[in-house]
């Protein structure tokens, strides 16, 4: 089980759906937040050359003044603490802000412990969104990453559990019951090949702590394009991928599904 949910902020633009999902876990799982703010060092170094220019809509041109861009900076910063702020008290748990100016990303790393789940919380790029998970999934992170791109939207549909594998489920059916024992919504479980050959075993691992409505459908194979009309078709919340799913083994691929899906998804690694 997660110690707590490393929230990851940086600029002016959070992203709304991430951040609602991933209180909305925090909230149910009972555990608290930790937001860090990770400011730009290389933006602040670059405005210092001569080339760095400022271009107004107006197509105006002038040399950044470092003092207005840490301004700007720190106004954006507060926002987003009062964000977290609101949100926190909204759900009823306990929340920290910290902010990183120095090398960022390494002393970013020492906050994602093993087993904690972190939430990319910035408006970013399907790029750049992959670009940040591989850095994780490459290090001896083992928690979970919770991403939403720049399609998804926060609804109220159901959890959804990609089942690609047995032995991955067994692993992760202790954390999942400890979410789902004060989740309200559905949940839905999709059984690549075989697996749904033991449906009645997955319901069992989850009916003693799960009151809501379980549902277990079957894919032959894993197919994109069947699970993107799967998704949309129910309308889904957040997507679930166990530990080793293959979506995620090709940066392309699992670039294209983030620009495609409308929903978040919490990647277990």
């Amino acid at each position: 089980m997660a110690e707590q949910i490393i929230l990851k902020l940086g600029g002016r633009c959070p992203n709304k759906a991430a951040l609602s999902v991933g209180f909305q876990v925090a909230k149910g799982a009972g555990l608290p937040v930790r937001a860090v703010y990770l400011e730009d060092e290389n933006l602040y170094k670059a405005s210092r050359f001569s080339f760095s220019r400022e271009v107004s809509f107006s197509g105006a041109q002038r040399g950044f003044e470092l003092h207005e861009l840490k301004k700007e900076n720190k106004i954006a910063m507060r926002a987003l603490e009062r964000e977290v702020e609101r949100r926190s008290r909204a759900a009823r748990i306990s929340s920290e802000f910290v902010r990183i100016s120095e090398n960022v990303g390494a002393n970013f790393r020492t906050f994602c412990a093993k087993d904690n789940i972190v939430v990319l919380g910035e408006y970013l790029s399907a790029r750049q969104l992959v670009r940040d998970f591989s850095v994780l999934k490459d290090s001896d992170f083992s928690g979970g990453v919770l991403m939403a791109g720049p399609r998804a939207l926060v609804t109220q549909g159901p959890l959804v559990l990609l089942v690609h594998s047995f032995e991955a489920w067994k692993e992760e059916v202790s954390i999942l019951r400890d979410y789902l024992r004060s989740f309200e919504q559905s949940v839905v479980l999709i059984c690549i090949g075989d697996v749904i050959d033991r449906a009645d075993e997955l319901r069992a691992d989850l009916e003693d702590d799960f009151f809501g409505d379980l549902m277990i459908y079957g894919l032959k194979r894993l197919d994109h394009s069947r699970l993107l009309w799967e998704v949309g078709h129910l309308k889904t919340g957040l997507l679930y991928l166990l530990p080793g799913c293959a979506l995620t083994h090709r940066k392309e691929d699992f670039e294209v599904l983030l620009n495609l899906f409308r929903c978040p998804l919490l990647v277990s690694l």
